[in-house]
């Protein structure tokens, strides 16, 4: 916990932020304790908008790996029901409805888990997409998985190699995502429409 602000000091908020009034004389050592403060207010609201940006970024991404906290910050800190984790929250939530209205998803853990080894088997397969003049998509992969496509929507399958694929797709968004399934050294062209 931080110490209390000498008397001397006034803490005052406006809508401009937080202003620190020190007495109109000269207070040597005063002065120094109102310019930590000062400092360390700025140095940690300066973390704090990092923080905001750094977990927003994730969302942004869709990344589903899972954030890590410290029991602490769930603690009240002001007998208002306020945590820190809250806060930061928030402030994501605010910025995230500020920039898009469409809802951010929270699957479950166990989801969560078959989202992160699906993305490890994608990362992990040597895919290539190469798109072709004849108006197709043609995928390949060295070893097996489901590869997400943004934006494809799926005209039919024009010709594969191994395995027949699998092909599913969803709508967020906006966006058509089509996921297509392949056996290890698969390959399957798809016609767009």
């Amino acid at each position: 916990m931080n110490p209390p602000l000498p008397p001397e000091i006034r803490v005052e908020t406006s809508r401009q932020g937080v202003c620190y009034r020190l007495p109109p004389r000269e207070t040597g050592p005063l002065k120094l304790v109102a310019l930590f403060v000062i400092l360390a207010g700025t140095f940690f609201a300066g973390f704090a908008v990092l923080w905001i940006l750094g977990v927003l970024g994730f969302l942004l991404k869709g990344d589903v790996s899972p954030l890590m906290f410290h029991q602490p910050n769930l603690r009240d800190y002001n007998g208002l029901g306020n945590t820190l984790l809250g806060d930061l929250l928030d402030a994501v939530a605010n910025k995230y409805e500020r920039l898009y209205n469409f809802p951010a998803l929270s699957p479950t853990m166990n989801n969560l888990a078959v989202l992160l080894q699906r993305r490890q088997a994608y990362n992990e397969s040597g895919v290539v997409a190469t798109r072709n003049a004849n108006n197709t998509v043609t995928l390949t992969v060295t070893k097996g998985a489901r590869i997400p496509v943004t934006g494809l929507v799926n005209g039919g399958v024009v010709s594969y190699t191994g395995a027949a694929p699998s092909i599913t797709a969803e709508t967020y968004a906006g966006q058509r995502i089509t996921y297509v399934t392949l056996a290890a050294g698969a390959s399957v062209t798809l016609k767009r429409n």
